[in-house]
């Protein structure tokens, strides 16, 4: 079960795939359990699960599929009875606003402070540890391996292209 949790929980595309065959080797001995989980989710709605896909956009915690629902849900929770006035409702969603910028300023504080044991005293990453994310000193990793440095010279090709704006 943990091989199917690392499927969703990649962070990114290649991960994706290297946790797809790692799950797919673990299930060699029930191919048709395999099969039902490759036909209903990994080839249909992996854009809707996976976390390489779905970390695209900043989404504060709320994992519905609908964003008005899952904001209102979670408004809900904030408002102790339907009845109320207009001040009542406006700070809820002010308590709620509040406590969601807290966290999302809590988990990136708590993201630069810690320092993984695979970090330490290696030489090019003691000048950046503290300063950016795990999560980004995990993509720095990633584009130092081969396949990674081929993906960061595609990167950087298209991000060199810039279009002159005009002077008047």
């Amino acid at each position: 079960m943990s091989h199917f949790y690392e499927v969703l929980n990649s962070p990114i595309e290649e991960a994706y795939a290297e946790a797809v065959l790692k799950f797919r080797t673990v299930c060699e001995r029930w191919p048709s359990f395999y099969n039902y989980v490759k036909n209903t989710v990994l080839d249909t709605d992996e854009k809707k699960v996976v976390s390489a896909w779905i970390n695209r956009v900043m989404h504060f915690g709320n994992t519905t599929t609908n964003r008005a629902e899952s904001s209102h849900a979670v408004l809900k929770k904030y408002l102790l009875d339907q009845n109320g006035d207009f001040v009542k409702v406006w700070g809820a969603i002010h308590d709620m606003l509040v406590n969601q910028h807290t966290e999302i300023q809590t988990t990136f504080g708590h993201s630069l402070s810690l320092q993984e044991h695979k970090f330490d005293g290696k030489p090019m990453y003691n000048l950046v540890v503290y300063k950016v994310s795990r999560q980004a000193l995990g993509y720095i990793t990633f584009m130092k391996k081969p396949r990674g440095l081929r993906k960061l010279a595609w990167i950087a090709k298209s991000v060199v292209v810039c279009y002159n704006a005009p002077m008047d």
